[in-house]
């Protein structure tokens, strides 16, 4: 089977979209399919402009252009079915006359809600955004089906649609095994990039809220902080088997799916997100011990007592067990599986 993948260009390789797009590809080779892969180019400024004026919707405008519908026009030849990553590229992958499975990594019209809820210059791109959501994910050609990575996102989809809906989330990476001394450790991780406003923006309120509270609680970093003011004093976040940190979600705003959750998790994190991540792990027993939501910076420290109060061999035990369990439910290659029984059922 050929598959043309309609995706992001590869820039730094550590942002969400594109670790998604790497690794799924890359589990879809290993299952032996042939994978073709295609970035449609920003237009310019004017044109994206002009496409707002004619209707399209945010993101979707920035990429809408007769040169890129010819790019990917010609890219489809020979191919059998095309994967369409990433919502920004929907309308562009619509127009192909071959079976099309788009992923979406958010729910624009949701999105752009819960990013900038108060905004009211948002709201008309959120209307926008709707009606081009009711327009296209209930047509069932070319999109035979939709896939979408998280279980808030499915739900809406399939308001939308009443079949077809896949839910293909990102896969975890392998645990990092604790040793026998391994106990908690009261210490902060913060990872992902804050290259994007609404993080940057996120980020910067939880700085004022640490600034506010008196916390022993070191912070460690997995990356490089932007400048903030008041500063969060950090050092470079290490992977330890002998420590079960705290690991840190600070989107404000509920869309897609968090990557870094299973990032720390993998590293024997207990996740505290500002969003509401506990829908795509409720399956998971236990979940509601390791992945918790908070308010506000205070919070980690009532955690961490609590924490620091659990003997360390059944902290240890209950970790360990919880994030193998999150580590086989979350997998690349199950959910490249999925996109594929998505293809092979259209033509049953």
């Amino acid at each position: 089977m050929r598959v043309l993948w309609i995706g992001t260009p590869s820039t730094s390789g550590n942002a969400g979209n594109e670790v998604f797009d790497a690794r799924m590809i890359q589990a879809l080779r290993a299952g032996g399919v042939e994978v073709r892969h295609v970035a449609p180019r920003p237009t310019r400024r004017v044109a994206q402009f002009s496409n707002y004026l004619r209707g399209i919707p945010h993101y979707r405008a920035a990429f809408e252009s007769e040169d890129n519908h010819h790019r990917i026009s010609d890219a489809a030849h020979g191919c059998d079915a095309a994967i369409c990553s990433r919502e920004f590229f929907d309308g562009l992958a619509a127009g192909l006359h071959l079976p099309v499975i788009p992923v979406l990594h958010n729910i624009t019209s949701c999105s752009l809600r819960a990013i900038f809820p108060r905004n009211l210059v948002a709201r008309p791109f959120v209307w926008t955004a709707a009606r081009w959501e009711r327009s296209l994910y209930t047509q069932h050609w070319p999109f035979i089906a939709v896939a979408v990575l998280s279980r808030r996102d499915e739900a809406f989809v399939r308001r939308l649609r009443s079949r077809s809906v896949l839910y293909t989330p990102p896969g975890m990476p392998s645990p990092l095994k604790l040793s026998s001394n391994a106990a908690f450790r009261p210490e902060m991780v913060l990872s992902g990039t804050y290259d994007w406003f609404p993080k940057r923006r996120d980020l910067a309120a939880f700085s004022r809220e640490l600034a506010s509270v008196q916390m022993p609680i070191k912070v460690a970093v997995d990356g490089a902080l932007p400048k903030l003011k008041p500063p969060i004093e950090s050092a470079p976040m290490v992977a330890d088997a002998d420590a079960i940190r705290i690991g840190l979600v600070l989107d404000r705003f509920e869309s897609g799916f968090k990557l870094k959750a299973q990032y720390y998790l993998s590293q024997n994190c207990i996740v505290l997100s500002y969003s509401d991540l506990s829908a795509d792990f409720a399956q998971i027993p236990d979940a509601a011990f390791f992945v918790r939501r908070i308010t506000h910076a205070r919070d980690v420290a009532v955690v961490a007592a609590e924490l620091a109060a659990i003997p360390a061999s059944l902290l240890r035990r209950r970790m360990s067990a919880f994030s193998e369990a999150c580590a086989a439910a979350f997998s690349w290659a199950k959910s490249a599986q999925v996109l594929l029984d998505g293809f092979q059922s259209h033509g049953n």
